[in-house]
């Protein structure tokens, strides 16, 4: 429970009005790649992305909130983009309810583009995470009951929202021009092939799925599968056999 009070203290906003036509979430578990997603739609767009959070993670986000409800890196991660104008489209990154929701995960939105990820590679990356930002040294053994039931939570939010449009970490890392393609057309974009292929030149996939399994247990692994056999299924996940008999 140390995480969900840590992120409690994060984000306790106060509710102020924000009026956006075309509102578009970018909706995640944290360490599905969110953040490489508004790499790629600001290098195809030229546009910033946002967050209902004020990121501090490289490039952090300014102080100022904008009026769509959100805030930005200066003038978007590679401090050239243009931000959206009132009445154009604005992607807003939210892990919502992952994290306690604040005013700026309430507000009226036309899509969502839900990222997921296979939980191995998430739950490991979501613990270093939280190591260095917070400094607890609790096991990845310790927070994978915690973990499984914020997933639960984070898949039961989004399957019940309207005008949701879901893509895979995996399919992006496998074939990105087609899935950024497919992406920011679901988001409203008008874009030239050239554009995303530019961005996805700009920013490859890095790594290897599945990476961090070696992070696991074999008792821990099997658990895992147990506890989210619905999910796995579900996104055709699975735990190869000849990795669990490396342990």
């Amino acid at each position: 429970m140390v995480y969900i009070f840590f992120l409690l203290s994060l984000f306790s906003l106060k509710a102020e009005d924000y009026s956006w036509d075309n509102r578009v979430y970018l909706a995640s578990f944290p360490r599905c790649g969110n953040h490489w997603m508004r790499y790629l739609i600001e290098e195809a767009t030229g546009i910033a992305t946002s967050s209902v959070y004020q990121d501090q993670t490289l490039p952090p986000h300014m102080d100022r909130v904008f009026p769509w409800g959100g805030y930005c890196a200066d003038k978007g991660y590679e401090g050239n983009r243009e931000y959206p104008k009132e009445g154009e489209i604005v992607v807003v990154k939210t892990h919502c309810p992952c994290f306690p929701p604040n005013c700026f995960d309430e507000l009226p939105y036309t899509k969502t583009i839900r990222i997921v990820r296979h939980p191995v590679d998430t739950f490991y990356s979501f613990h270093k995470y939280l190591q260095e930002t917070v400094n607890n040294q609790t096991s990845l053994h310790q927070c994978l009951g915690e973990f499984v039931y914020l997933l639960n939570l984070v898949e039961e939010y989004w399957e019940a929202q309207e005008n949701v449009f879901t893509i895979r970490y995996e399919d992006l890392h496998r074939d990105p021009f087609f899935v950024l393609k497919t992406a920011l057309s679901e988001i409203g974009y008008k874009t030239h092939d050239r554009d995303v292929i530019r961005a996805v030149k700009t920013y490859p996939p890095q790594g290897e799925i599945l990476k961090h399994i070696s992070h696991y247990t074999e008792d821990e692994l099997i658990w895992l599968e147990s506890q989210l056999d619905h999910y796995m299924k579900k996104y055709q996940y699975e735990i190869p056999l000849l990795l669990k008999e490396e342990f």
